[in-house]
């Protein structure tokens, strides 16, 4: 006769084992290539954890750096400190295009081809991110904006983002955000084909969350806790709307309330 605590085990287990085909997916993960490029996708797991341990690194840095009254960061470090959080919120978005390129070439390209998309892709965010951080800088250094403007401005990026997350056309961009490109399986094409096709990704990816990203950037000295809330709405949004083409978009409004109170 099954006990409480064993039906409550195997509800649980059936809950994670469900959770987990969901996640495949979503994610378009066979379940035989998991164990065929293990190594690969432990190599990116390293990666984002470590990304995220330096954000944690850097907000430490930064408590030190503000109790010790010195000035503000460097650009390289802002420059810096914004590839982290790309990497560790981005990671995961790039994850099914990063299945989808180790599927698709062999051992010889396999890991190289990747690193270019994650490259590629990487840089074409911190090249937004960085002009958007140094336009907040110079206009608190230069005009009289204050920090606390641009969160107000931020909360109100946050507040539209509530109205283009339920939009038709920001619900097709995710979907093609996770859509397959064309991939070289010879020669030089390999890395040019890899190219376009990050940057196609990204193109789709930026419709979906740059209005998120950009906003985020705004708000000064924004913590780790913020840029998890932030990655987790994210993904947790993308996955609705890919199986199920609903939206959590409501819950930017929260944040951009959130900023709002923050400031009072």
């Amino acid at each position: 006769m099954i006990s409480q605590h064993d039906h409550k085990v195997n509800s649980l287990s059936q809950i994670v084992e469900l959770s987990a085909k969901k996640v495949e997916l979503a994610l378009h993960i066979e379940h035989g290539y998991v164990r065929k490029f293990m190594y690969y996708f432990l190599f990116f797991v390293v990666l984002f954890v470590a990304s995220w341990w330096m954000l944690i690194d850097h907000d430490r840095m930064m408590s030190a750096h503000q109790h010790m009254n010195h000035g503000p960061m460097s650009t390289s470090a802002n420059a810096l400190h914004l590839l982290w959080m790309i990497l560790a919120m981005m990671l995961p978005m790039m994850a099914k295009h990063l299945v989808y390129i180790a599927k698709s070439l062999n051992k010889r390209h396999r890991l190289p081809a990747m690193m270019l998309f994650i490259s590629c892709y990487s840089i074409l965010w911190l090249s937004v991110l960085i002009l958007v951080k140094y336009f907040v800088d110079y206009s608190v250094s230069s005009f009289q904006i204050t920090y606390m403007n641009w969160q107000y401005i931020a909360a109100l990026g946050f507040a539209f983002a509530w109205y283009w997350g339920n939009h038709s056309v920001l619900k097709q961009a995710k979907n093609l955000c996770g859509s397959k490109g064309v991939i070289q399986v010879y020669g030089a094409k390999v890395y040019s084909s890899c190219s376009i096709y990050s940057l196609k990704v990204w193109l789709y990816c930026f419709v979906e969350c740059g209005l998120v990203m950009v906003s985020m950037v705004m708000v000064d000295q924004h913590s780790v806790g913020f840029m998890i809330l932030i990655t987790a709405i994210l993904l947790y949004d993308n996955f609705l709307v890919i199986t199920k083409w609903r939206s959590v978009s409501w819950l930017w409004l929260l944040v951009a309330l959130g900023l709002i109170f923050d400031v009072l």
